[in-house]
């Protein structure tokens, strides 16, 4: 791999969450919908039923049991699709965490870094910087401990579980969150807000 900016991590987040993503929502779209339908063509069934009692006495009773099997098939519609929905993401999310996992043993995840905390620490250069990172960075370790010897101090992250680090200034009460853990978060947000696969109205 060569180089990677900001602009590149993002378009490679972007490829790893979108990249079964399409035939994912194909297959969740087509057995809701098969729920769906399969629901559907009971409720035709009991409009038959329906209409031999239409004179009857029986038809509030037919009416309302009528409207509620509506009632329960889009319920259970609805429910269906909110827990498939969040199996896909979830699936989604570990494939993509797996790919970037990957890329943290790389060069470009080395050069990537070196660029973050010349950014993030340049006008904090004088000042005692914190850097919480992941156990196993040895990469990010060795960059930290190599550029900031008098000034720097590392401190291990349970939370970080892919890479890239927070950097807290006490000084300055500052605080920035550079970790590709939260740049993933905020990528599977976006896809689950907008992955058009809303509840049928």
């Amino acid at each position: 791999m060569g180089y990677f900016n900001e602009d590149q991590l993002q378009k490679y987040l972007e490829k790893s969450i979108n990249q079964k993503a399409d035939e994912k929502i194909a297959q969740l779209r087509k057995e809701i919908d098969q729920i769906y339908n399969k629901g559907m063509k009971k409720i035709k069934e009991d409009v038959q039923i329906k209409k031999q009692l239409e004179m009857s006495r029986a038809l509030k009773d037919v009416q309302v049991e009528y409207q509620d099997k509506i009632n329960s098939i889009g319920f259970r519609y609805d429910e269906s699709l909110i827990v498939e929905r969040k199996k896909m993401v979830d699936s989604i999310f570990e494939e993509a965490t797996s790919k970037l996992l990957i890329f943290t043993k790389t060069k470009s995840y080395e050069n990537l870094m070196l660029s973050k905390l010349q950014a993030s620490t340049a006008s904090y250069e004088e000042l005692a910087l914190i850097f919480h990172i992941k156990s196993s960075d040895k990469i990010l370790e060795e960059l930290i401990t190599r550029r900031y010897k008098t000034n720097g101090k590392i401190v291990y992250s349970n939370e970080i579980k892919i890479g890239g680090y927070i950097l807290t200034i006490a000084d300055k009460k500052l605080e920035f969150d550079e970790t590709i853990d939260q740049k993933l978060n905020d990528r599977m947000t976006w896809f689950f807000e907008n992955s058009n696969l809303y509840i049928r109205k």
